[in-house]
């Protein structure tokens, strides 16, 4: 139910094709993912391999791009370590979310991949986009034409949501209803301005009535 166009969303895919452009221009992707970032990537220029389970690819990669993939697995992780290793490629994550919310409870994430990925490799990611990375918050800023200080940014995690403002003089809201509980937020080292139980605590947060946090 909420109003909101397409063009008004800004995905983890698409900091990492604004990071892979600036950065790996021209080169092939070796991607570790879905369709939707397959897509994203092609449609922004990138020829695209998709990590398979049956060896090398057949033709010449230049960086590694690793997202969530719902259908990973041992044989996809253990070709996508023998080719980053053998072809020494750099690593770029789409986003550093080890789990995400679902109906039934929380799922693993892109964050989940890339620590299988790396850590298989025995390699460090060269990059890891999506929030709190320093392109996502610039692309933000860019589709809003605003200055960082008139910035709402509501989320439920501390190292992403939160973090993605804290740094830049945003106001931050973090919501109880996510994957944050007080204990986390007790150990954060980001603190956020403003914690509400839900979304409908942010009327408070706009109207001047809520506390801050803290």
């Amino acid at each position: 139910g909420i109003d909101a166009a397409s063009d008004e969303i800004l995905t983890a895919g698409a900091s990492t094709v604004a990071y892979l452009g600036r950065h790996h221009a021209g080169e092939t992707v070796y991607l570790v993912g879905e369709r939707g970032l397959r897509e994203q990537l092609e449609n922004a220029g990138f020829d695209t391999v998709v990590a398979g389970r049956h060896g090398n690819p057949e033709r010449g990669v230049d960086v590694a791009v690793v997202s969530i993939d719902r259908e990973f697995d041992y044989d996809t992780l253990t070709t996508a370590a023998r080719t980053i290793r053998s072809e020494e490629l750099p690593i770029v994550g789409s986003d550093p979310d080890a789990v995400i919310p679902a109906g039934d409870g929380d799922v693993p994430g892109s964050g989940a991949m890339i620590a299988a990925v790396t850590g298989t490799a025995e390699r460090e990611a060269d990059a890891v986009l999506g929030k709190p990375h320093a392109i996502t918050r610039e692309l933000a800023l860019d589709r809003l034409d605003c200055d960082a200080a008139d910035c709402l940014v509501v989320g439920d995690r501390l190292d992403t949501d939160i973090a993605l403002g804290a740094g830049a003089g945003m106001t931050t809201v973090l919501v109880r209803s996510g994957v944050t509980d007080d204990a986390r937020l007790e150990r954060s080292p980001v603190t956020p301005d403003y914690v509400v139980d839900d979304l409908s605590g942010i009327e408070s947060v706009l109207d001047g009535t809520a506390p801050r946090y803290g």
